[in-house]
């Protein structure tokens, strides 16, 4: 008898990962983006659980969303960073496990500073796709290596 190849069942949950400055609170263009993936993701059948929005809990950017996010009912996960306990250096470890924890589908990353950076830069060495996003537009940066996440 020929092995049988099992899958893994499909993905419920889009997982959308926010990142962007903390000065960054353009609520009509986080609203806006956010509206467009939220639209994207109740138009697939399969997502039937809709989509989860994930960020690291900071001012700005992060907290702007968490407002779309209860306005709209849509799951959140937040992740503190650890600005006492380690300092400036719990941002790069912060973005890392929100990775790693959450396995996000996509990144978006409003304009920001050093953060915003090292976040867009880790999705896309993890193989996460980033939607960057301007005040004028947006691009999509491919990851140029596969996900080194497992999605399970």
């Amino acid at each position: 008898m020929p092995a049988v190849a099992t899958q893994s069942p499909p993905r419920l949950v889009y997982v959308v990962l926010v990142c962007g400055g903390r000065n960054y609170t353009n609520t009509t263009r986080i609203f806006y983006v956010l509206d467009g993936i939220l639209a994207w993701v109740r138009a697939q059948s399969y997502l039937i659980g809709g989509m989860r929005l994930v960020h690291g809990a900071a001012r700005g950017a992060d907290m702007c969303a968490d407002l779309w996010a209860e306005r709209c009912g849509v799951q959140t996960a937040q992740h503190h960073a650890d600005w006492d306990g380690l300092g400036k250096r719990d941002g790069p470890i912060r973005n890392g496990q929100m990775l790693v924890m959450e396995k996000p589908d996509l990144v978006v990353a409003f304009p920001g500073d050093k953060g915003t950076a090292d976040m867009t830069a880790q999705a896309l060495s993890s193989g996460v796709p980033v939607m960057q996003i301007t005040e004028h537009g947006g691009s999509m940066l491919q990851p140029t290596k596969p996900r080194t996440t497992n999605r399970g």
